[in-house]
């Protein structure tokens, strides 16, 4: 009997270290996953629903990449998926009804157009998962939805766009300080610009992250600086991006919302370099397109379901960043053999101190009182990790740099 016992121990402390190995291969949101959580869902007997934006599910748009990451995790799973594309915003509710009477365990949407149903839901259906990804366009918003909401089948994902920015601006000041010999588009004129139409909080983040990596990396680069009322007004985005190529700003960071393609086909009428955000950009302009700060939707929702269904699904606010997986810079496509190997290493290392702690950027936000004061020129750096995974960051030591404006 004894012998038996000691023999089911080994086997049990076997299983749960390989268990352990597998565990920490899944990276991705692995830091943020709580055990508590009262929901288990079998995969063998789960249906996901996604409901798009209004344009469905393309290769352009974050609906697109939801839904790569569930046919990825489809391979893994036998999970069922339903696919559901509303009319417009104002009948999105016909599609959670869809969604609800397909039996749906989970049910994900993006953007705070559909804000207001899928939390509606959330409350109607205890039973249900539901997963909103950028729900909240405002910080306060958001900020006083978690202050007096605890649904505990609701899952929110927000992302640390000042990291993807940040890395953006690394990338663009190595360029065009050091590098500016790799094209006839480069100039030795360290001068970058930025324009930015429709400001909201996700791209006061992107936009400050871009300069604090420039600064950080060269702190006599000049930034230009566009800011437009309409994301709309085409014209008058190809028209002020171009200008700034005109001003000699030899790469732009374009932020941009729906007036991107505009953006885009302004560096590509001029034959000039853009770098492009929130995904992969490439495919409007290979040619002018050089990367984009992302966030990387399909691996981390990819990761939550996958590591969930391990450990149970979570409910609460999640803001997800390098340490993540989260966000980051696209593939460098056909510019890959043009890019100095010396850059890449630059974005690695960086990419690392980030995760680890080491280098905090300071949570920014246009509705919300900043902690952290952003108009010194000092750089401080921080070897303590920061453990406030679910709440925007507010680190006493952060990268600070000037602000050229």
């Amino acid at each position: 009997m004894i012998k038996r016992f000691k023999f089911l121990i080994i086997v049990i402390f076997i299983f749960l270290f390989i268990f352990t190995l597998n565990f920490e291969n899944l990276n991705i949101l692995s830091s943020s996953i709580k055990a508590q959580s009262k929901f288990f869902l079998n995969p063998q007997s789960t249906t996901i629903a996604i409901i798009s934006e209004i344009e469905g599910f393309t290769k352009t748009n974050v609906s697109g990449e939801i839904l790569k990451g569930m046919l990825a995790l489809k391979k893994e799973y036998p999970i069922s998926l339903v696919l559901l594309t509303p009319e417009s915003y104002d009948k999105v509710d016909s599609q959670f009804k869809l969604a609800i009477q397909s039996k749906a365990n989970i049910i994900i949407g993006y953007w705070n157009q559909i804000k207001n149903e899928l939390i509606k839901n959330a409350n109607n259906y205890p039973n249900i998962f539901f997963i909103g990804i950028d729900l909240f366009s405002s910080d306060i918003e958001l900020d006083n939805f978690n202050n007096n909401n605890n649904l505990p089948n609701l899952c929110l994902i927000n992302y640390k766009e000042e990291e993807a920015g940040f890395l953006a601006g690394v990338f663009a000041g190595l360029l065009t300080k050091d590098y500016s010999n790799i094209s006839n588009r480069l100039n030795p004129e360290s001068i970058l610009g930025i324009i930015l139409a429709k400001k909201d909080d996700s791209k006061v983040r992107y936009e400050f992250g871009f300069r604090l990596g420039a600064l950080f990396i060269n702190n006599k680069c000049q930034i230009l600086n566009v800011e437009l009322e309409d994301e709309n007004d085409f014209y008058l985005i190809r028209k002020n991006t171009y200008s700034l190529y005109q001003s000699s700003a030899d790469i732009v960071f374009q932020l941009c919302g729906k007036g991107s393609p505009a953006a885009i086909q302004a560096a590509y009428l001029s034959n000039n370099f853009i770098i492009g955000y929130e995904f992969d950009q490439n495919i409007y302009a290979p040619e002018n397109v050089i990367t984009s700060a992302i966030k990387k939707v399909s691996s981390s929702i990819y990761y939550l379901i996958k590591n969930s269904f391990l450990l149970g699904f979570s409910s609460g606010n999640f803001r997800l960043g390098v340490k993540d997986g989260a966000v980051g810079l696209a593939s460098f496509h056909e510019f890959d053999l043009v890019i100095p190997q010396q850059i890449k290493d630059a974005i690695y290392s960086i990419s690392t101190a980030i995760a680890e702690g080491k280098i905090n950027i300071p949570f920014v936000s246009l509705t919300m009182k900043n902690q952290d004061e952003t108009d010194s020129n000092q750089v401080n750096t921080n070897k303590e990790e920061n453990n406030q995974e679910n709440s925007p960051d507010q680190t006493e030591n952060s990268i600070q740099a000037e602000d050229d404006q």
